[in-house]
């Protein structure tokens, strides 16, 4: 008796579970889509500004 009823709360707790890790894998890719698009923006200021860094102060 016991056991038919403890596989229909497995059933029912399962479902939400799922959605709830579809939901974090969505935001993590999300999450690191934005982290990248960043990095590849800014690259470009950064080459520039070590670039003219570098012309400025040359020592030899």
């Amino acid at each position: 008796m016991f056991p038919a009823k403890r596989d229909k709360t497995e059933k029912k707790e399962a479902a939400p579970r799922k959605v709830d890790w579809i939901v974090l894998t969505v935001s993590l890719v999300g999450l690191l889509i934005v982290i990248a698009a960043s990095i590849q923006a800014g690259e470009a200021g950064l080459v520039a500004s070590l670039g003219s860094y570098v012309i400025t102060t040359a020592a030899f």
